[in-house]
């Protein structure tokens, strides 16, 4: 049995047999509701708190490139994760602020004062410094493919409901880990939207700039007016840029651009 297989069987309750461990429950006797149980009751939160302690690791002591591969191993261990339905996409929902939040760290470490967001449609400037930048480049190139392991939509829909939560705080749904890190602050998510906005390669799904991208952008604008009171100018300011830069990378669907604008009447009253 691999080493892959192995930990999958101790996450889920079974044997190296694939016979299920796992204590007498309410639930049915089918291995999947059992595993599912035994995840969700002893292995998820510690897998998560587990994978949280190792995204915020400092290596201040370490060389560059050891601090490199450490900066890769956890985003690694998702996508190898969710080769596992039953483990993976639970473990993400519960930990991606975190992954967000050290793909930006990780990225201004490596790049330096290079790193500099831009709230304009062209974010050539850091892309130019991440292709310069051999490891900047391979910790993008992991991120991504931890994202495209995802649904099209859920760093998108993720990003939306980070906003909503932050935004009014009363209805939180605890889209973030309840206890992993402090809740994200306004100007905190603007500046991650933005860095992702210049990063993720948007083109490889259209869908992500004709329909993800104006919620994301219809869930910054509302709350700005109806709750521009409770936050500060600079909030304000930040948040405000952060449209522009959304909107600045919306795109119309095809089928908008084909629609030929209806012409007028030319018949007369006779």
């Amino acid at each position: 049995m691999s080493l892959n297989r192995r930990l999958y069987a101790w996450l889920l309750g079974s044997d190296i047999k694939g016979n299920t461990i796992v204590p007498e429950s309410e639930l049915s006797n089918s291995y999947e509701d059992q595993a599912s149980y035994f995840f969700e009751k002893y292995s998820k939160d510690l897998l998560v708190e587990g994978l949280a302690e190792i995204l915020h690791q400092k290596f201040s002591d370490a060389n560059v490139e050891e601090r490199h591969h450490a900066y890769l191993k956890p985003f690694r261990v998702l996508v190898s994760l969710l080769d596992k339905p039953e483990i993976g996409p639970r473990v993400v929902g519960n930990l991606f602020l975190e992954v967000i939040r050290a793909f930006y760290s990780y990225c201004r470490d490596a790049i330096g004062s290079e790193l500099k967001l831009s709230y304009t449609q062209s974010g050539n400037s850091l892309i130019s410094s991440i292709k310069e930048n051999r490891n900047a480049s391979e910790i993008v190139k992991t991120v991504n493919l931890l994202i495209t392991s995802l649904s099209t939509d859920f760093l998108w829909d993720y990003m939306t409901r980070c906003f909503e939560d932050c935004f009014r705080p009363a209805k939180r749904s605890y889209t973030v880990g309840k206890s992993i890190s402090p809740p994200p602050t306004v100007s905190e998510l603007c500046t991650l939207l933005v860095f992702l906005l210049d990063v993720i390669p948007l083109e490889l799904y259209s869908e992500v700039q004709t329909q993800y991208l104006p919620q994301v952008l219809g869930c910054l604008v509302q709350p700005l007016a109806e709750e521009m009171e409770v936050l500060s100018l600079p909030e304000l300011t930040h948040a405000l840029k952060t449209c522009f830069k959304v909107l600045s990378k919306v795109q119309m669907p095809p089928s908008y651009l084909d629609m030929e604008p209806a012409s007028g009447s030319t018949s007369t009253v006779v």
